[in-house]
């Protein structure tokens, strides 16, 4: 729900677009609350969410072990992938690698 301008978020732009989104969050404490919110307003907003990805927080916190099957389990959604933190642009490429069909046409 980010505001793009007083009457207008994001939801209303991927609507707009008939674009899928692909939900990215910190893979953290509070990760399950803000990515479920997240997903509940997509689908309110008629948006389908093409899956999550994790990514590795700077500093690694206990929930990390289970964020990704809670999400799964709580919201039905079986596209869940975790990343590493890093700033190699290769490794980052092979960690999304996976997501790749989730967001691409099919051909």
């Amino acid at each position: 729900l980010a505001p793009l301008a007083w009457d207008w978020n994001v939801v209303d732009l991927a609507e707009a677009l008939g674009a899928s989104v692909l939900v990215a969050a910190a893979n953290r404490l509070g990760t399950i609350n803000h990515t479920l919110l997240t997903l509940s307003a997509l689908e309110l907003g008629g948006i389908l969410a093409a899956g999550v990805v994790l990514s590795a927080p700077e500093v690694p916190d206990v929930s990390m072990a289970t964020n990704r099957d809670a999400i799964v389990r709580l919201s039905g959604l079986d596209r869940v992938l975790e990343v590493p933190r890093t700033s190699d642009p290769a490794q980052a490429a092979t960690a999304l690698a996976p997501a790749l069909p989730w967001i691409l046409p099919s051909r």
